[in-house]
């Protein structure tokens, strides 16, 4: 499962317009295998890097292990906000709104989201360049559920580049209010 996992990982970023043909022609048949199945991982690495890091340099206190399961709800939260808002959006752009599809372009293309995640552990102390880091894989995400919507959601060429802005503006929309409470929630804990 690791070596599917990093094989796919590594496609999506490296040769995502492929990567998503070959995703399009699998069968998923439920919605929760691509989450526990990829998803999670990514995630769970992601805060547990975060954790040890963290622990590392400054010791692990209850208030790490409180944000860091704020941080692991907000990323899940991320996730299924944009499945569920590709989905509601995709019949009016004369795409397949089914709900497997859906998830499949939401999980694989959040896939530098979470890359970014796992990397801005290593720069905790530098919230400017934590934060660079984590909108350039927001950025490159966008790009990736783009790239997904034709061969995924059958999204007609004309109205992908409408979706994809709809998409772009709901996601950066989420993200702005998931940092803005992951950073709430650090102010509460650092007090």
């Amino acid at each position: 499962m690791l070596g599917y996992l990093l094989r796919r990982v590594y496609a999506i970023l490296i040769s995502p317009e492929s990567e998503w043909r070959t995703i399009a022609q699998e069968p998923v048949y439920d919605p929760q295998d691509l989450i526990r199945d990829y998803a999670m991982p990514l995630i769970v690495t992601a805060i547990l890097l975060e954790v040890i890091v963290s622990g590392i340099l400054t010791g692990i206190k209850i208030k790490l292990v409180w944000i860091a399961l704020i941080h692991f709800a907000l990323l899940s939260l991320l996730l299924a906000i944009t499945t569920s808002l590709i989905q509601s959006f995709a019949m009016r752009f004369q795409s397949c709104d089914e709900r497997t599809a859906v998830a499949k372009v939401a999980v694989y293309g959040s896939t530098p989201i979470w890359l970014a995640a796992m990397l801005s552990a290593f720069f905790m102390f530098n919230a400017f360049l934590a934060f660079v880091l984590k909108l350039a894989g927001l950025i490159y995400a966008i790009y990736l559920y783009s790239l997904g919507l034709s061969p995924v959601l059958n999204t007609p060429l004309g109205q992908r580049r409408n979706f994809s802005i709809v998409i772009a503006m709901m996601v950066f929309l989420i993200f702005g209010m998931t940092r803005l409470l992951s950073a709430g929630a650090e102010r509460f804990f650092n007090r």
